[in-house]
């Protein structure tokens, strides 16, 4: 398991409260939804609402536990009706588990849940929460569920899907929280900018480099030791893409991430606003 344990990034929690809404916009602008989970903004669309009920419901089960208490004030939070038929086969099942390997219990639960489908439109929230809540008490890291992979989780349950073959799956999915969960060397947006502005030549020249555009948090100001670099590269040959990636890690000593100028992702709001041409 992922243990942490003096470094813990908030960006998980963040992005896996943000990623436990179905309904999330890819599109939407997570810099207003960070601000809303940071208490910095106050909540006014759906999915921002959404966000400051899950991030209360995640803080109670961390601190009162997983019980039938905590789980009933979880779901009036989302004004969702669960018969007490439903909340007591629930319970009486989690009260039949072995707790001692903490993850075989965590994906047991999140399979019953996932399978009796006890929650309404907000099934897949409540697995997730009580999932990430049992790996949080234990020290390891939270995982991030993305929509696309709950959904797929969902038919694959659903469809049969043996509990060990699940247990392989979800293990897999914490990769995404190390990398968030890995501190890097510290640069700067002035370093960063006479970096690329000094290898201008030899990126249109040796990789046909024709634009580079620098976004994320180096940015909007919001970057810390665990950011990546991200950038927006207009290129001519877009199979280097990759070449140019592992370019700019040696040149900056630190994780890069390039989206090229003509993807769909260019046009989720928080790349339209935070972005800065270099050349």
């Amino acid at each position: 398991m992922n243990k942490f344990k003096d470094s813990y990034n908030p960006k998980i929690d963040f992005r896996f409260l943000a990623f436990a809404n179905m309904n999330i916009d890819q599109f939407e602008s997570t810099y207003n939804l960070g601000k809303v989970f940071k208490g910095e903004l106050e909540a006014t669309t759906n999915n921002q609402i959404d966000m400051v009920k899950t991030k209360k419901s995640f803080e109670l089960f961390k601190e009162k536990g997983i019980n039938k208490e905590t789980i009933m004030e979880c779901v009036k939070t989302f004004n969702i009706v669960v018969t007490n038929t439903k909340l007591q086969m629930l319970i009486n099942y989690i009260n039949e588990l072995d707790k001692s390997d903490y993850y075989e219990y965590a994906c047991k639960f999140f399979m019953f849940i996932v399978k009796k489908s006890l929650f309404g439109s907000i099934n897949n929230k409540m697995a997730i929460l009580i999932f990430n809540t049992i790996m949080y008490q234990n020290n390891t890291l939270p995982i991030i569920f993305y929509p696309h992979n709950m959904r797929s989780l969902n038919e694959l349950i659903n469809s049969g899907l043996s509990f060990e073959s699940l247990k392989e799956i979800i293990k897999k999915h914490f990769h995404i929280s190390i990398v968030y969960n890995t501190p890097h060397k510290l640069i700067t947006r002035d370093q960063i900018i006479e970096i690329l502005l000094k290898s201008k030549s030899e990126l249109e020249n040796v990789y046909g480099v024709e634009h580079v555009t620098l976004t994320g948090s180096y940015v909007n100001g919001l970057y810390t030791e665990y950011s990546d670099v991200d950038l927006i590269v207009a290129m001519k040959d877009k199979d280097k893409k990759k070449e140019v990636e592992d370019y700019f890690v040696k040149k900056f000593e630190t994780p890069v991430d390039i989206v090229l100028s003509d993807e769909e992702f260019t046009m989720t709001a928080d790349l339209q606003k935070f972005r800065l041409g270099v050349f």
